[in-house]
């Protein structure tokens, strides 16, 4: 099994905002940034794959632990995790770089960084539905942000 590279920074223990940030702000920002990022898929058929199911995001470092569905009115943040037919579970530094495109998800399950438990399948709708986003669509502040973030926690070889 392939350890992770070391991360150039690291959170702090007691910084846990999935259980210090209340969950209507959380869900509020969430919803909201999820809208704006697959606004421009140009394919309602990924959405369609998961209406109706339960994703499960857990990402153990920060605290978080969301439920996400497809509705028809988009994608929402459930209080409720039981019932979840698929969970990604890893750290935030293996969501930053899945988010930003700069690891490949596949790169992320195969070296363990990243897990799916439960209805691969639909795990595999999840994963074609977030290679449809266009980060480069994205508002420009977003994209530097994740971009920036990326770098944080996966500096080039040079940097460590």
């Amino acid at each position: 099994m392939n350890a992770p590279p070391p991360a150039a920074f690291s959170l702090p223990e007691h910084f846990k905002p999935g259980r210090q940030i209340p969950f209507p702000i959380q869900k509020f920002a969430l919803e909201r940034a999820l809208a704006l990022a697959l606004r421009d898929t140009g394919d309602s058929h990924h959405l369609d794959l998961i209406r109706g199911r339960r994703i499960r995001i857990l990402i153990d470092d920060i605290g978080v632990d969301w439920c996400l569905t497809g509705t028809w009115r988009g994608i929402r943040l459930l209080r409720d995790t039981r019932g979840a037919e698929v969970t990604f579970c890893g750290q935030l530094r293996e969501f930053v770089l899945l988010a930003s495109r700069s690891v490949d998800a596949d790169t992320l399950f195969f070296q363990r960084r990243l897990q799916i438990t439960g209805n691969t399948a639909l795990g595999l709708s999840c994963k074609n539905l977030l290679d449809a986003v266009d980060t480069e669509r994205w508002p420009r502040p977003l994209h530097l942000l994740l971009r920036a973030a990326a770098g944080v926690f996966n500096p080039p070889p040079s940097a460590l």
